[in-house]
């Protein structure tokens, strides 16, 4: 009766973890579906280094684990007892580091990956304390259990597999409408050549009541209250992306620049006419500047906002459709990519491409990550030397405080409040996970339709 009970405790651990594995495998094979209740923490432990081995998602591993051993359970107990110690074991220390790699590194918890965690741990306890069988007077083992218990409890094993993979879920659109990050705000959170330094002046400091200062002209007093006047930040109009600081009106002349008076001709002279001055040209970007930094000056072309983690493998995905589509459309298209990670300090591969950025070769950095294996320092550095970055000032860059633009990313996608990953923000259209071709050209073409209905 005993060995019955630990048989069936045995089975229903191995059909929780079956279940838990096959929810996350659901969840890895399509990103838009999402059955875990902490989408951040199942994605943070999903794209971790433990995530994944030799490209198999761990989850897979895990239906191939457990499902193993619950077909070791249909066999005689004798027969598979001295297997079923070293599986236990090996169950139960995958479960404590696993757990243990959640809790000391990623510093957030996905449950359904604790669940499978803890089943490990349980079966390895079963396994383990599994006494010897006990020979009845007649000599035989245990009773051998009936083709028919077997077959139902095969039959709801195989039950806990399938319906994740197949449960209806609601259809949900590929995208959902959104207001678009207004042109200011891009330019002063995402530009990094377009940032504009803010200054604090100091008070100016007033002349004591025992030292009462001279007054002063009309026009010098004038240029004072002008050069001490506090600076406003304006932005331009939607069709410009760059912001200016400007004064809230025109400063005066300041006293030694105005040109001296000129004496009135007499009443029989001939008063001549004054020269009128130069039309002033337009300021036209310039080829240094960059195509980019033309098409925003023009307003030309949409916005894709991109938020992905470099080691995401439906972010690598969508963002090789990108490219592809970007580089077929007939629109201008501009691109800021945000990067996004879990909880915790800003991985490594991060920090690289942001440095990257200072040195001109972040295009190249991110697209030699793309081929990186896993986020280890090894691979990152790998990936840095390819695109050739001085690896002495990488490190010197990495020891010091993360860099200006990496905290307004993580500004950003806090502000997004972002489900899934990867998302791309294009125009008026927010796309979640992870995007065909044809659904980002159709983004893209709708919000360049959209710039050119404007008024």
């Amino acid at each position: 009766m005993e060995f019955r009970r630990r048989t069936a405790i045995l089975r229903i651990t191995a059909m929780v973890a079956l279940t838990a594995s096959a929810i996350l495998t659901a969840d890895a094979l399509n990103p838009g579906r999402a059955f875990c209740p902490l989408e951040a923490a199942c994605s943070a432990a999903r794209n971790s280094d433990l995530g994944s081995f030799f490209g198999v998602p761990t989850s897979v591993l895990g239906i191939v684990a457990f499902g193993g051993l619950f077909l070791l359970t249909l066999l005689p107990i004798e027969w598979v007892r001295h297997v079923l110690w070293p599986l236990g074991f090996l169950g139960g220390a995958a479960g404590i580091v696993f757990a243990g790699y959640q809790v000391f590194v990623l510093q957030s918890f996905c449950p359904l990956c604790l669940v499978a965690d803890a089943a490990g741990f349980l079966a390895a306890i079963i396994t383990l304390t599994w006494p010897d069988p006990p020979i009845r007077l007649s000599g035989k083992r245990a009773i051998r259990e009936p083709h028919s218990s077997r077959a139902g409890w095969t039959l709801a094993a195989s039950l806990t597999i399938v319906l994740p993979m197949i449960w209806p879920r609601p259809a949900e659109p590929a995208w959902v409408e959104i207001a678009p990050m207004d042109e200011a705000t891009l330019a002063a959170v995402l530009d990094d050549e377009d940032d504009v330094p803010i200054v604090e002046t100091a008070p100016v400091a007033q002349p004591a009541p025992a030292e009462a200062a001279e007054p002063q002209p009309v026009e010098e007093q004038a240029a004072v209250e002008a050069r001490t006047r506090p600076i406003e930040k304006v932005a331009l109009k939607p069709s410009s992306d760059v912001d200016m600081v400007v004064h809230p009106d025109p400063l005066p002349q300041p006293a030694e620049d105005v040109a001296p008076p000129v004496e009135e001709p007499a009443a029989n002279e001939e008063q001549p006419e004054p020269p009128r001055p130069a039309p002033k040209e337009e300021p036209k970007p310039s080829s240094a500047e960059g195509p980019e930094r033309a098409q925003r000056v023009e307003g030309a072309g949409p916005l894709v906002v991109e938020y992905l983690n470099a080691f995401c493998s439906h972010c690598r995905r969508t963002h090789k459709r990108l490219e592809r589509v970007v580089a077929s459309t007939p629109h201008p298209v501009r691109k800021r990519r945000i990067y996004t990670w879990g909880r915790g300090p800003v991985p490594l591969w991060a920090r690289a491409c942001a440095h990257a950025q200072t040195v001109g070769l972040e295009e190249r950095m991110f697209a030699e990550l793309m081929k990186a294996r896993s986020q280890r320092p090894g691979e990152i550095y790998a990936a840095a030397r390819r695109a050739g970055l001085d690896m002495q000032a990488l490190q010197a860059a990495i020891k010091g405080q993360p860099s200006r633009r990496l905290l307004r990313d993580q500004r950003l996608v806090q502000a997004a409040r972002l489900r899934v990953l990867p998302t791309l923000d294009i125009g008026r259209r927010r796309l979640q996970g992870e995007q065909s071709e044809a659904e980002l050209r159709s983004a893209i073409n709708a919000a360049a339709e959209l710039l050119t209905t404007k008024p």
